[in-house]
């Protein structure tokens, strides 16, 4: 993906931040004051409501009230994180779960991200065709062309397929956006708001709700290592995922790793000996990777030499930086930053890292220079000085 990829990337992903998702939040809010609903909080505590969407986050469940309209659905809409956006339980008496334990929070429209704003559009307000149409198909460009694009880019002719479509649907919706739309097509590059927008495009809730995940590329070192990982944590990276947990296929026979430069011909094969492989990263000329005890194996390519460095602890999770060395989290929660070469490391002391969570996974994005650490229900952003 070249500087124009990444523009047209830019293009479509301010659109839908900067004009679609106000325009759903718009049409949303005129919806419920058309019915004499004052805010959004009284809308989302309507019956009609709090019952549709509990049955779009809860399946096999049927309701003390309007058991009538109770639905178990094939597929759950609304994911954990936006149903904590919405609504809070109140426990009360009896062993029933249903809608009725639930209140809406003090949530505001500007709350509301393109995804559950269409959401509740489709399946909780009264519209037309062409209005349901256009609002299910914008719904689908963001899924399709920014939500798992982890190439932060668009083509030409997927730009030049998709824009025309995009606008019009929008203006189905809200012909007064022409001029948004057309000051968003012809504004200049601005690297630091595109990072912004692609992080707040990608579809973070859905990659963490995961309870398997497949690798499909764990570095540019390993372009094939085919592993079924069964570690549940995940951890944003700017360009893709870095998946942390426990390997449970990566040789355990103790053959040793394979790395290739294309699904037809292995390059090589390394011997980790009696190393039973837990965790592993690369970059360059460098793979680091740990068993369960507390040495941090370094191997190079260029010299095909193993080498190890002894921790104060075993590791948790690591990531490879710009210049090859490795920041290590160790089960006392302290980060460990090891040299390049693999043969010495001292603890971070930067704040915000000197000590994190009994849970926390890192990645660094060498291309926008970011480290990113996750804790069970937080992500945090550090930019490289």
């Amino acid at each position: 993906m070249d500087r124009e990829d990444r523009r047209r990337f830019f293009v479509i992903g301010s659109a839908i931040l900067e004009v679609v998702t106000p325009v759903f939040r718009h049409k949303l809010e005129n919806n419920y004051t058309n019915h004499g609903v004052g805010c959004l909080r009284d809308y989302l505590n309507s019956q009609p409501v709090v019952h549709t969407l509990f049955h779009l986050r809860h399946r096999y469940m049927t309701c003390c009230k309007d058991n009538g309209n109770c639905r178990s659905n094939s597929t759950l809409p609304i994911n954990y994180c936006q149903w904590e956006l919405l609504y809070t339980e109140n426990p009360g008496s009896g062993q029933h779960y249903c809608y009725c334990k639930h209140t809406a929070k003090s949530v505001q429209l500007e709350d509301l991200d393109i995804t559950l704003a269409g959401l509740i559009l489709l399946n909780c307000c009264t519209l037309g065709p062409a209005e349901q149409q256009a609002i299910k198909m914008l719904r689908q460009y963001k899924n399709d062309y920014l939500s798992h694009n982890t190439k932060c880019g668009i083509t030409k002719p997927e730009y030049d397929a998709l824009w025309p479509h995009l606008t019009n649907f929008v203006l189905q919706l809200d012909p007064s956006r022409q001029d948004e739309l057309v000051r968003i097509k012809n504004r200049p590059m601005d690297e630091s708001l595109c990072t912004k927008y692609f992080i707040d495009l990608l579809d973070v809730h859905k990659q963490l709700d995961q309870i398997a995940i497949t690798v499909q590329e764990l570095d540019s070192t390993f372009q094939t290592l085919s592993t079924t990982v069964h570690g549940l944590n995940t951890s944003l990276q700017g360009i893709g995922w870095n998946i942390h947990g426990s390997f449970q296929g990566v040789n355990t026979t103790l053959q040793g790793i394979q790395t290739s430069i294309n699904t037809e011909k292995v390059e090589k094969t390394i011997d980790t000996g009696d190393c039973t492989l837990a965790r592993l990263c690369g970059s360059g000329d460098s793979i680091f990777y740990t068993d369960e005890s507390y040495v941090l194996y370094h191997y190079s390519h260029s010299n095909n030499q193993i080498s190890g460095v002894k921790l104060s602890l075993e590791v948790s999770d690591m990531t490879v930086l710009k210049d090859g060395s490795v920041y290590v989290i160790c089960e006392n929660e302290s980060v460990q930053h090891v040299s390049s070469d693999g043969k010495m490391y001292k603890q971070v002391t930067t704040k915000g890292l000197a000590s994190l969570g009994s849970y926390s996974g890192m990645n660094y994005n060498p291309v926008q220079g970011k480290l990113v650490i996750t804790d069970v229900d937080t992500i945090t952003v550090f930019n490289e000085c």
